[in-house]
């Protein structure tokens, strides 16, 4: 619960009693009578700062019913001559009007938003991040504005955005509502709805509702029966489909608002999907897909199968927003003839995501009621030719009949371990996407403050304004929060996003996020620069002479220190992900004892710096600005350190029978084995035992040796080298190749894949070990082993993953994965092998 600082709310007050330094005309904040309770919060707010600024606070009431009060007077007046009539308008108005001051809102949450503005405009206060540390006041602020004299409207804004929404900025007790601040508000529904609205389970009764595989037999959901967002396959061209999400559509808005529906029979209960969203005057309802890639066959009479490529994905537009725009119009066909009891009937928007392989244009009008939410990451606009395309598609959906258009765009802070700064991409992309339609604009963001803080407060600022001059918006943030610091912290976020921006490869969705290959865009080198601009912040943050104003002077070393402690945690992330790609490196089949030794002293390395990593992971949790850098489940998936000591501990044992070695690496493994879960036992000597079937992938076209799925993907190629044995994938986006193998429950197996390619970072080959009981049920499955950056292990690597086989196995599989390869490349899998790591006492 955010403090108020105010004990309670005088409801009845005399006017024009001076207190302490206020100025004039400021003693009293009038609430008007039907200010919401987050008008009242921004007043007592408003409160807060004025006791700081002045020394006193003023009261907060609600405004006598006789008027004629002095004093500021707060509150909504959506009839106010000085807005328009558009309900979507966010409209704020500070005037001078008969010896007061009036601050006025288009609706409850404008006249909040109107208050921080006045704070921010009239006393020059500023909040950049949330919490009491991102509060600050300029250097020199502006004279109070006069309450006595003409009548004079001293501020009139219109938000650029009809919508606002930058998602999950993480919980805060102190400080105002850093969303309510900046106007950061949501007014339409868009998310994923399809898997809830017709949820998997209806599978079991309604089987040729989903989509066909090429046999044309249904394909029972993934995920099934939970619900999923990445569930929902039905097959959008089936009328039944159809007629199922417009009843539910409308039976959701008969249950949340004064609709009554003409065609629905009474309900035995509630409707709870699709979510409602409403406001005076306007009706908001999702109609969107999930993250969805399979869609099925269609009879070839079907008209909108895809035809060609987007974005190197088939393109769906056309079967998508053919099934949109038949929902839109039947919804809007059921609101005309059904009734509403006690208001006008609102006008309707409807959310469809334009998402990834179904971002392209259609080739038809969408429905006006339509908003189409185009979800492209704007974080890849350091490739030039994807700034392009994005503008270029953004601009083109602009011609279809939309009302507006929507964006969904990924500049995250969570999922991010490096500093990435991105003052040019979004100076650059908001004003770019407003001039080309967009009106609704939602980002997932899930900050880490002390790296995201400037990034996110220039996003919120250009929301509502954007013709503002960043270059004076980013002078300020730096002079003004960082202080005597501003610098040195201004060099390092500058060093930040020169790496970022001149990252090499193509930019394509979500590059980087929740990779931790995300490491190799900083060398040793770049860490050090960093580190010594960290570090100068900090000295000119704790020497400086600092300004007597009304602020305590620690809280600029304060936020220095709390980038400097989050970078510690970079370094030690950099550091795990370098020693165990290091480890990979080798082949270890093929080298000496004393390379084998080196390899022991590598891993144990490489245990520290996990160990450290993980530590500096649970200082993250402890303050609310980095929590959402403490999840390193995505770090850990790729955790191939067990499976390269024990590739080492192999060849100790058959090639060299070393002991003491074994036993000091054995030591190692014990612990890996205990952060997995797993049970390593030492004392019992290791008898490796091959049981793979094709080692040379021989029998790739062979479904009952190897089993394979490659999606589509614009020029791919997947082929076998039948002479000289060899699997070759080139240009794949998403696919698989995998060969099962029997198993014994509570041994352990090292699977190993020799592979040759000139991937990029982000160009994935990884293996696992999955684990099944007798039923085909997925037991287990290990952590990936991937190809480690080229530049760093070279273009012929071993890839390997290690894996126990849990209680009730009995069968696994290598299964080698290709995603996201760099167009034009290819991956040319050598061997595979997968070695049981039998016992005995």
């Amino acid at each position: 619960m955010r403090r108020t600082g105010i004990a309670c709310v005088l409801l009845v007050l005399a006017t024009g009693h001076a207190r302490g330094d206020l100025p004039d005309g400021y003693e009293v904040l009038y609430l008007e009578a039907h200010a919401s309770a987050e008008v009242r919060e921004a007043a007592n707010q408003l409160a807060l700062l004025m006791e700081k600024q002045f020394g006193e606070s003023p009261a907060v009431a609600r405004k006598p019913l006789w008027g004629g009060t002095a004093g500021i007077q707060i509150g909504a007046e959506p009839g106010h001559t000085a807005f328009d009539t558009n309900p979507l308008t966010n409209e704020i108005l500070v005037e001078r009007v008969g010896n007061r001051i009036r601050i006025t809102g288009s609706d409850n949450p404008s006249a909040s938003f109107a208050v921080y503005r006045f704070a921010a405009v009239f006393l020059g206060w500023r909040y950049y991040q949330p919490g009491e540390l991102g509060l600050e006041q300029l250097d020199s602020p502006p004279a109070p504005v006069p309450s006595r004299g003409e009548n004079e409207i001293l501020l009139l804004e219109t938000g650029s955005f009809f919508s606002r929404n930058p998602y999950s900025l993480g919980r805060f007790a102190e400080g105002p509502d850093w969303r309510a601040w900046h106007s950061l508000r949501e007014r339409f529904e868009y998310n994923h709805t399809l898997h809830r609205v017709l949820p998997p389970t209806e599978f079991d009764r309604n089987p040729d509702w989903f989509a066909k595989n090429a046999e044309g037999k249904p394909m029972r959901p993934p995920y099934y029966p939970n619900v999923h967002g990445y569930n929902d396959h039905p097959d959008l061209s089936r009328k039944e489909v159809r007629d199922w999400v417009i009843e539910e559509t409308l039976g959701a808005i008969e249950t949340a608002t004064p609709f009554t529906s003409a065609s629905l029979n009474n309900r035995d209960e509630p409707v709870r999907y699709p979510r409602v969203r409403q406001s005076p005057g306007v009706l908001s309802v999702s109609i969107s897909l999930g993250d969805s890639f399979v869609f099925g066959h269609f009879a070839e009479d079907y008209p909108w199968k895809p035809e060609g490529y987007f974005r190197r994905w088939p393109d769906w537009s056309n079967h998508v927003f053919a099934y949109s725009n038949a929902i839109a119009e039947s919804i809007e066909n059921g609101l005309q003839a059904g009734s509403w009891s006690t208001v006008p009937q609102p006008r309707l928007y409807i959310g469809a995501l334009a998402y990834l392989n179904w971002e392209n244009i259609p080739d038809f009008p969408i429905h006006p009621s339509i908003i189409p939410y185009l979800t492209f990451d704007r974080s890849q606009w350091y490739d030039t030719t994807a700034k392009e395309d994005d503008l270029g598609t953004v601009a083109s959906w602009n011609a279809t009949a939309a009302p507006f258009l929507g964006t969904w765009d990924y500049l995250f802070g969570y999922g991010f371990l490096i500093p990435r700064s991105m003052l040019q991409i979004v100076s650059e992309s908001i004003p770019g996407i407003h001039k080309r339609g967009v009106r609704a604009y939602f980002n997932q963001i899930a900050a880490i403050w002390p790296y995201d803080g400037h990034t996110n407060w220039l996003m919120a600022k250009l929301l509502w304004d954007v013709d503002q001059d960043t270059d004076i918006l980013i002078e300020e943030y730096f002079s003004e929060f960082y202080g005597p610091a501003a610098q040195p912290m201004r060099a390092f976020f500058a060093h930040a996003e020169r790496i970022w921006m001149g990252q090499p490869g193509s930019g394509w969705w979500l590059r980087h996020w929740k990779d931790p290959w995300q490491a190799g865009l900083w060398t040793e080198e770049d860490l050090i620069v960093g580190r010594t601009h960290l570090n100068n912040a900090l000295e000119a943050a704790r020497s400086a002479d600092h300004r007597g104003d009304t602020l305590p002077p620690e809280r600029f070393h304060e936020r220095v220190r709390m980038t400097a402690g989050l970078f510690s945690f970079t370094q030690a992330f950099h550091a795990f992900q370098s020693l165990c790609w290091n480890l990979q490196a080798p082949d270890w089949d093929a080298v000496s004892e004393n390379q084998l030794h080196k390899g022991i002293e590598l891993s144990r390395a490489a245990m520290h710096a996990r160990d450290l990593m993980r530590n500096e992971a649970g200082n993250t949790t402890r303050s609310p600005y980095t929590s959402y850098a403490a999840d390193l489940d995505w770090v850990f998936r790729y955790d191939s350190l067990g499976a390269n000591m024990s590739s080492i501990l192999v060849n100790l044992i058959s090639r060299f029978q070393d002991d003491s070695a074994t036993d000091t690496l054995e030591d190692l493994l014990v612990a890996w084995a205990r952060t997995q879960g797993l049970d390593w036992i030492k004392g019992s000597r290791i008898h490796p035992a091959q049981v793979l079937n094709d080692q040379r992938f021989l029998n790739t076209d062979n479904p009952k040796i190897w089993h394979r799925q490659f999606m589509d993907s614009e020029g791919m190629t997947q082929d076998s080298v039948q002479t000289s044995g060899g699997f070759t994938a080139g240009d794949v986006r998403r696919g698989h190749l995998y060969q099962l193998f029997a198993a014994n429950p509570g041994d352990f197996y090292l699977g190993e894949v020799n592979v040759r390619t000139q991937q990029s970072l982000t160009g994935e080959v990884y293996i696992r070990l999955d684990f099944f009981d007798a039923s085909h049920n997925k037991l287990a499955e290990s952590r990936r082993g991937r190809i480690a950056p080229v530049e760093l292990a070279g273009p012929d690597q071993t890839i390997r993953a290690l894996m126990q086989a849990p209680p009730g196995a009995a069968y696994g599989r290598l299964f080698i994965r290709f995603y996201e390869m760099d167009p034009g490349t290819r991956a040319y899998l050598e061997s595979a092998s997968v070695l049981q790591l039998k016992r005995t006492p």
